[in-house]
C-alpha cells in the first residue's frame, strides 16, 4: 500500500509542475485562469502557451489568440498596456465568471479588437463579459459581448475608470449595437464614445466598417456646328456618374461630384461638387458634369473625370473615366443648341 501511495503522490506532483506560472487550473481541470501580471513578453507567452502569441511594440504588449479559450484572461499589472486581439476566437467563462478581468487599481489600458466573442457565466451572483476594475481604461474596437448573470460590461460610475469605444485605424467608422436604454451612440461613429457606467440589457456588438463607394461613370461627346460636319465646330463632353449607395447613408455624405482635368494635367483639375443631398436622392444617385466650348483642335485630346464623395472630411473616389470629343463624334446641332 505504501508503494502505491508513493506513485500516486509522484504523479500528482508532476501534474502540478506542468502548469506554467500564471495559469490556474480550476477544480474540474477544464477551465483555466490565465494571469497576466507583467509586461514581459516571455513571461506572458509562457502563461498563454497554446492559446496565443505575444509581441511588444512601443511599450504595448499585443496578445493574439490562436485558439478559443475556456476560462479567463486576468490582467493584473500596474500601468500595463495591452492589446487583446481575439482573432475571431471565443472566450467562454463559467467558474471564473468573466472572460476578461481587469483587476482594480492597476491603471492599465486594455484594448479589445479582432472580433472576438465573450461569453460569461449565467450563474448568479456574478458574471460579465468584461470586468473593468477601478482606475483602468478599457477600449473596445470590435467584438460580441454577451450579458452575464450580472451585466454585460462592468465599469464603475465614479469616473475612476473608463470604457471607450473607438474607431480602428484603416476603417471609416464603427457601429455599436446594444439594448442599453442609457447609451446614446450615433449610427455612424467616427469619434470616441466614452462611458463611465456599466453596459447591460443584453448583447453588445461593436464592429469596424468601411463605407461602400461603388460608382459607375460613362461619357458621351459631340460637337455643335451650324450643319453636320460644318465649319466652326465647338465640342462638348458629358460625364454621367451613378453613386450606387446613395440611399445607404445620405446623412453623412458632405459633398459629391467629379474631378475633371485634361489627361496629363491633373494638377490643374477642376472640382464640380454639390452638397445638395436632396437632389442626389431625387435623381436616384445620378449626377453629371458637362464640359463645353472645346476648340476643334482639342477634339482628340482626352479629358478625365473622377467621381467622388466626401464623408467625415475624407474623400472616397471612384474609377476614372477618360473620353474625348472624337470618341463621341456626334453632331449636336447648331452652335448654342445646348443653351
Amino acid at each position: 500500500m505504501k508503494r502505491v501511495l508513493s506513485v500516486l503522490l509522484t504523479l500528482t506532483l508532476c501534474a502540478v509542475l506542468l502548469i506554467p506560472m500564471g495559469m490556474t487550473a480550476l477544480a474540474d481541470g477544464t477551465e483555466t485562469q490565465y494571469k497576466i501580471t507583467s509586461m514581459t513578453v516571455a513571461d506572458i507567452q509562457t502563461t498563454l502557451n497554446g492559446v496565443a502569441t505575444v509581441s511588444e511594440s512601443g511599450g504595448v504588449v499585443t496578445i493574439t489568440l490562436t485558439d478559443d479559450v475556456f476560462g479567463q484572461l486576468y490582467f493584473d499589472c500596474l500601468n500595463g498596456s495591452y492589446v487583446l486581439n481575439a482573432n475571431g476566437h471565443t472566450i467562454t467563462s463559467e467558474d471564473t465568471d468573466t472572460p476578461v478581468f481587469l483587476n482594480n487599481e492597476q491603471n492599465m489600458t486594455v484594448r479589445l479588437t479582432g472580433n472576438g466573442t465573450y461569453v460569461p457565466t449565467q450563474t448568479p451572483p456574478w458574471g460579465w463579459a468584461v470586468f473593468n476594475g477601478l482606475t483602468n481604461t478599457l477600449i473596445i474596437e470590435s467584438g460580441t459581448f454577451y450579458k452575464g448573470a450580472e451585466d454585460t460590461i462592468f465599469t464603475t460610475s465614479n469616473e475612476s475608470n473608463t470604457l471607450k469605444f473607438q474607431r480602428q485605424a484603416g476603417y471609416d467608422y464603427y457601429t455599436v449595437e446594444h439594448n442599453d436604454p442609457y447609451m446614446s451612440v450615433p449610427k455612424y461613429c467616427f469619434e470616441d464614445y466614452v462611458r463611465h457606467h456599466n453596459v447591460g440589457s443584453g448583447t453588445l456588438v461593436v464592429q469596424q466598417r468601411n463605407f461602400e463607394t461603388d460608382f459607375t461613370t460613362f461619357a458621351d461627346a459631340g460637337y455643335y456646328s451650324d450643319e453636320y460636319n460644318g465649319a466652326d465646330k465647338s465640342g462638348a463632353i458629358a460625364f454621367n456618374s451613378f453613386f450606387k449607395e446613395y440611399a445607404g447613408y445620405p446623412e453623412v455624405v458632405e459633398y459629391y461630384g467629379l474631378y475633371v482635368y485634361q489627361t496629363g494635367h491633373e494638377a490643374d483639375k477642376v472640382t464640380a461638387q454639390s452638397a445638395d443631398k436632396t437632389v442626389l436622392a431625387e435623381n436616384l444617385g445620378k449626377f453629371h458634369v458637362l464640359i463645353e466650348n472645346i476648340a476643334e483642335e482639342n477634339f482628340g485630346k482626352t479629358v478625365v473625370a473622377v467621381p467622388f464623395i466626401i464623408i467625415n472630411s475624407e474623400v472616397k473616389m471612384g474609377t476614372a473615366c477618360t473620353y474625348s470629343v472624337n470618341q463621341g463624334g456626334k453632331w449636336l446641332g447648331p452652335v448654342g443648341g445646348a443653351e
